[in-house]
């Protein structure tokens, strides 16, 4: 009998979900990222985001920005709201 080959599929199938590990991993940093200031609008000084167009009041935000406070252009207070189409930003 040959025994060789039989090592082969156990060893597939543990780089298959090796490689399956680490991109979820990957995927979960990147997204994690994403919320604390690596996309998005910058912070200001005083803590709040600073945005300008479309992020103005009645723009549209992400559930990663929802309860985040905001100045537009103008120095009004918005705040990321979850509204029955989506999230927007309103005035505070």
């Amino acid at each position: 009998r040959e025994r060789s080959g039989r090592w082969h599929r156990p060893v597939a199938a543990g780089a298959v979900g090796l490689a399956i590990a680490v991109s979820v991993t990957v995927a979960l940093l990147v997204d994690r990222g994403a919320g604390e200031g690596g996309v998005g609008p910058s912070p200001s000084p005083s803590g709040a985001a600073v945005v300008s167009g479309p992020a103005a009041d009645g723009g549209t935000c992400g559930w990663q920005q929802e309860g985040d406070a905001a100045t537009d252009g103008s120095g009004r207070s918005l705040r990321c709201v979850r509204t029955a189409n989506g999230y927007r930003w309103q005035l505070s």
